[in-house]
C-alpha cells in the first residue's frame, strides 16, 4: 500500500533525526526494517516529484562493477535517456558536482576534470578514479545532462559507522588467533553492512530534494511535463530491485553491462554483504572465507584486473573447510609480516590461483 500524502516528510525521517539511536539497535530489526523503508522512500520520490512540479517521472538504476573500462558499457545509452543523471560517489564534495558539469556541459575535457579532481582529493583518494571513471568521463563529456549528487557526503556521521567497521578489520587482519580473527572480522562485516545500508536509504531521501532542485534552477526542465531519471550504481546494491518493480512496474528500472543481469556474479565479498542485507547471517565458515580472500586478493600482482581475479578467488575459496582455512591463518601467521612470496606459497597449497 503507498504512502498517504501528509506522511510524505522526507527532511524529517527518522533515518536522519535519530541516527546514532537507529545505529544501536539490534542487526535483526534493522535489516527487517531497512528495505520496506528503501521502497517507501522510493514510492516518495515517485509521488513528491508529480505532486510538487506536476511532473512525471521515471528512474533507470544502471548496476555495475565500477572498476573496469567494460563496465561502462551500455552506460553512454542511459545518459542519452537521462535528464538529470546521479553518479554514485560517496565523500562527494561540492567542488566535484562542479566538475561533474562542467564536464558534462563540454566546458572541460575528461583529462581535465581527471586534474581538477586531484586538486580536490589528496594522492591517496584518488584512488577512487579508475579506468570505470575513465571511460564514463568520456561519455559524460559534452552529453548536456544535469549532474547531481545523492551519495553521502565528505562530511556526515555515517562515515564514523565506515571508520569503526574499518577498525574492526585492522584487528581482524592483526589478530594472532584464529577465533579472535573471526570475531572481528564478523564485526566488520556487521558494520559494513550497516554502513551500506544506511547510506542506501541516504541515496533514495535524497533523490526528491535533489531533482527538484536542479529542475527549480534549469529553465528547459521546468517546462517538462516528464523527466528522465538515471543513476549508476555498484552493483552488489540491487536486494530492492525485484519489489521495486513489482511495485512500479516501468517506472523504476535496471541496466547491467551484461546483457543478461542473471549471469551478473558478485565476489564472496559482495555476496556475503547481500547476504546480510537479505536478512540472513552468516557461518563461521563464510566469514573465515572472507579473511582468506582478501589475503588471496592482496597477493595478487598489482597490474591483474583486480576484479576478475576477484571472481576466481571467490569460486575456490567457497571450496575450503574450516579446518583448512585454519591451517592457512596459522601458517601464515607464523610468516614475517613482509614475506609476500612465503604467503603466495602458503595460499598456492590451498588455491589453484596465478598470482
Amino acid at each position: 500500500m503507498n504512502p498517504k500524502i501528509e506522511e510524505l516528510d522526507i527532511k524529517n525521517n527518522s533515518s536522519r533525526a535519530n541516527l546514532l539511536s537507529r545505529l544501536t539497535t539490534t542487526i535483526k530489526e534493522r535489516t527487517m526494517d531497512a528495505y520496506p523503508k528503501f521502497l517507501d522512500r522510493v514510492n516518495i520520490l515517485l509521488k513528491r516529484l508529480q505532486i510538487e512540479k506536476g511532473t512525471s517521472i521515471d528512474l533507470q538504476i544502471f548496476f555495475t562493477g565500477h572498476h573496469s573500462k567494460e563496465d561502462a558499457e551500455g552506460l553512454d545509452k542511459v545518459l542519452e535517456n537521462s535528464d538529470i543523471f546521479f553518479p554514485e560517489f560517496v565523500a562527494w564534495k561540492p567542488d566535484v558536482e562542479t566538475i561533474y558539469n562542467d564536464l558534462s556541459q563540454g566546458h572541460i575535457a575528461p583529462e581535465l576534470a581527471i586534474k581538477y579532481l586531484g586538486e580536490v582529493y589528496p594522492p591517496e583518494e584518488m584512488n577512487k578514479i579508475n579506468d570505470f571513471h575513465r571511460e564514463f568521463f568520456k561519455k559524460l563529456y559534452n552529453s548536456q545532462v544535469a549532474i547531481g549528487f545523492v551519495d553521502l557526503p565528505y562530511v556526515h556521521p555515517l562515515h564514523s559507522v565506515k571508520s569503526d567497521a574499518s577498525s574492526e578489520a585492522n584487528k581482524a587482519f592483526s589478530a594472532e588467533h584464529f577465533d579472535d580473527m573471526l570475531i572481528h572480522l564478523r564485526s566488520y562485516l556487521t558494520g559494513w553492512h550497516i554502513f551500506q545500508t544506511e547510506r542506501e536509504n541516504y541515496i533514495i531521501e535524497h533523490i526528491p530534494e535533489k531533482a527538484v532542485e536542479i529542475i527549480n534552477r534549469n529553465s528547459a526542465l521546468k517546462k517538462k511535463t516528464h523527466v528522465h531519471l538515471g543513476m549508476y550504481l555498484g552493483a552488489a546494491h540491487t536486494p530492492a530491485y525485484i519489489d521495486l518493480r513489482k511495485k512500479y512496474g516501468g517506472a523504476v528500472r535496471r541496466h547491467f553491462p551484461n546483457p543478461n543481469p542473471n549471469s551478473y556474479t558478485y565476489t564472496l565479498f559482495q555476496e556475503y554483504i547481500r547476504k546480510l542485507n537479505f536478512g540472513k547471517s552468516l557461518t563461521n565458515e563464510e566469514v573465515a572465507q572472507v579473511w582468506v580472500f582478501y589475503a588471496a586478493l592482496s597477493s595478487v600482482e598489482d597490474d591483474r584486473d583486480i576484479e576478475k581475479v576477484g571472481h576466481m578467488i571467490s569460486k575456490y575459496v567457497k571450496r575450503l573447510q574450516l579446518s583448512e582455512m585454519r591451517d592457512i591463518f596459522n601458517k601464515m601467521l607464523a610468516l614475517n609480516e613482509d614475506d609476500e612470496e612465503g604467503a603466495r606459497k602458503i595460499l598456492s597449497q590451498y588455491l589453484p590461483i596465478e598470482h
